[in-house]
């Protein structure tokens, strides 16, 4: 019996001690750092565009239809991309090379102009964007008034 009474004071002045040790203060989670988001720029733009040139050029237009928005994907199926393109061809003869860009503004959005040269004169394909870099739409404009381009999207 006495050995219990010794094992309990041993316990409980075990557990005195622990208490009054000294106590490092706990690790405080140093929340992260918020990334500033800032809206891309035109140069962000400008390399996709002409990848969606050269993507539809080559008939590569699943890589090409992947580059839209979901709001311009719901809209317009990827056959219709394929048709507008092959309409285009129809009146501007084949495609032959991109030539320069220029950006600019449609409907309050960021877009590029890629100047392209084709068999039967050179239009501009225009790409507009959203801020996450995706495509809103495309058209087109006249370089030379020998070709009537198609309507697009």
């Amino acid at each position: 019996m006495k050995n219990l009474y010794r094992f309990i004071a041993a316990l409980i002045l075990v557990a005195l001690l622990a208490g009054c040790a000294p106590t490092t203060p706990a690790a405080t989670a140093v929340p992260p750092s918020t990334p500033v988001l800032t809206p891309p720029t035109f140069d962000t733009f400008i390399p996709i565009a002409k990848a969606f040139v050269s993507e539809l050029s080559s008939g590569n237009f699943l890589a090409a239809y992947n580059r839209f928005g979901a709001a311009l994907k719901s809209s317009v199926p990827m056959v219709k991309l394929q048709d507008t393109w092959q309409q285009l061809l129809s009146k501007t003869g084949a495609f032959q090379q991109q030539t320069s860009t220029r950006t600019l503004t449609v409907q309050g959005k960021p877009a590029v102009a890629v100047a392209c040269d084709f068999v039967n004169g050179t239009l501009e394909i225009i790409v507009t964007f959203n801020n996450n870099s995706e495509i809103t739409g495309m058209s087109t404009t006249n370089m030379a008034t020998s070709i009537q381009a198609p309507s697009t999207f």
